[in-house]
């Protein structure tokens, strides 16, 4: 919503249907994006970026069913990649995460927080990749650290 408030045009591509329906729910997500709408955001979702057209600079956004976004600026989130290869005899999941238990515990005297963990939730386990979601882990880890010790 900062870029809005300063006066630009918004469009938001995701290939979600709802925005962040895998972590906070459907319901909570498009609340969310009801919020950015009333601020004058768009969606694309259900969409990917198929190309950047430009000439030393952008000038539109190609999806991949063939829409242009005109555009000035492009702010690309793209997740990140768990750095967890210094981990040894640590099983990782696929996307390189490691996974916990209820307590944030990989195993006995080792835990993880933040983008690493892939955690149990009511939902199923997930991975989270926010700055919030890492300071809370972390607090979390360090109590669970003291009462398991």
């Amino acid at each position: 919503m900062s870029l809005r408030k300063l006066g630009a045009e918004v469009t938001v591509v995701g290939q979600e249907n709802v925005p962040f329906a895998t972590i906070l729910g459907e319901r909570i997500g498009r609340v969310m994006q009801g919020w950015h709408e009333k601020e004058g955001i768009t969606f694309q979702l259900g969409r990917k970026v198929a190309r950047l057209e430009g000439n030393g600079s952008v000038s539109a956004v190609i999806l991949d069913n063939g829409d242009r976004l005109p555009a000035d600026f492009v702010l690309l989130g793209i997740g990140v990649k768990p750095q967890t290869d210094f981990l040894k005899g640590i099983k990782l999941e696929p996307d390189g995460s490691v996974k916990t238990d209820e307590c944030l515990q990989i195993a006995e005297g080792l835990f993880a927080a933040g983008d690493i963990a892939y955690y149990p939730t009511s939902n199923g386990p997930q991975r989270t990749e926010h700055w919030k979601v890492a300071g809370q882990q972390g607090h979390v880890a360090g109590l669970n650290m003291a009462r398991l010790a």
